[in-house]
């Protein structure tokens, strides 16, 4: 993931008020390889050191002066507005075609964590929940039989995320849970076919060997190359200017090309002129100017 950092980042107050080592702490749980679509990552002090160069004790002392920024629980910690800041919210947050991943992602999580996630983006609870996605069951109320303050799960809960135990599913008949953004088919970014692209190319007045050449250079790239944040780009749009860009270069080159043979012609006659084999044109105009002739 490519974490973006605006330059508000470093006016933050909570960021303002910590030492050198902790910024690049903060900075380092934001943008290291481990980290997820979610904002969820393992702590991973090893990998922290090898990093930065700074002893464990630094990750554990930064999360600690950072609780509203950074959640932990057992080795997994969610940078809490990471989703926000990354993807946005509302509306537009589920339109960039990431919602099935972030989810999926923060499935991974402890139940409490996805609690708080899901508290802090009910948009994706929402979705969630409209594709059949696991959703962590809310805390039980407390029984009268437990201590105060204990609310132990649910027996069909035990062993599983969503409500669903492991090993279920596939029981019931249902197919098996996927991960990734690959499980639900309607959500897959679907990839034009080359009919589709030859003709949209014919309705443009494209040629099709051009529309082939398009084809052949995004699919030799694969999948990836016709995709943007997740989506298929405007790719109809993007073949069009294709060609006028292609159109405007063969122009400029027949241009280039006749400017070069009519300064050869013009440079052979004065050659000509010079060496007494040709006449030098008359003046044909009142001011004097003369009209170069192309030998013949």
């Amino acid at each position: 993931m490519d974490t973006k950092l605006k330059p508000g980042f470093w006016h933050d107050s909570r960021i303002l008020e910590l030492d050198p080592e902790a910024k690049l702490t903060v900075i380092w749980l934001l943008t290291h390889s481990g980290l997820e679509l979610a904002g969820i990552s393992r702590h991973r002090p090893k990998l922290f050191s090898f990093d930065t160069g700074l002893g464990p004790e630094i990750l554990s002392k930064t999360l600690e002066q950072l609780p509203t920024m950074f959640k932990t629980s057992g080795d997994y910690i969610w940078a809490v507005r990471y989703v926000r800041y990354q993807f946005g919210r509302g509306e537009s947050l589920i339109k960039n075609g990431l919602a099935k991943c972030i989810v999926n992602s923060i499935s991974q999580a402890p139940r409490d964590l996805q609690i708080q996630f899901y508290a802090q983006y009910p948009e994706l609870a929402t979705f969630a929940g409209a594709h059949n996605m696991p959703l962590p069951p809310p805390p039980a109320p407390p029984s009268g039989g437990g201590a105060p303050g204990s609310h132990p799960p649910p027996s069909h809960l035990e062993g599983g995320v969503g409500g669903v135990r492991e090993g279920e599913r596939e029981r019931e008949g249902d197919p098996p849970l996927q991960r990734g953004c690959g499980g639900d088919p309607s959500l897959e970014p679907v990839i034009p076919t080359e009919e589709e692209v030859f003709e949209h190319a014919d309705a443009q007045g494209i040629p099709r060997s051009f529309a082939q050449e398009y084809v052949d250079y995004r699919n030799e790239r694969g999948k990836a190359a016709w995709l943007y944040r997740g989506k298929v780009f405007n790719w109809r749009l993007e073949l069009i200017n294709r060609w006028r860009r292609d159109s405007k270069r063969r122009r400029w080159a027949e241009e280039e090309a006749a400017r070069k043979d009519r300064d050869f012609e013009e440079t052979a006659l004065a050659q000509q002129i010079a060496e007494g084999k040709k006449a030098s044109p008359k003046p044909t105009h009142t001011d004097g100017t003369r009209k170069w002739v192309k030998p013949e």
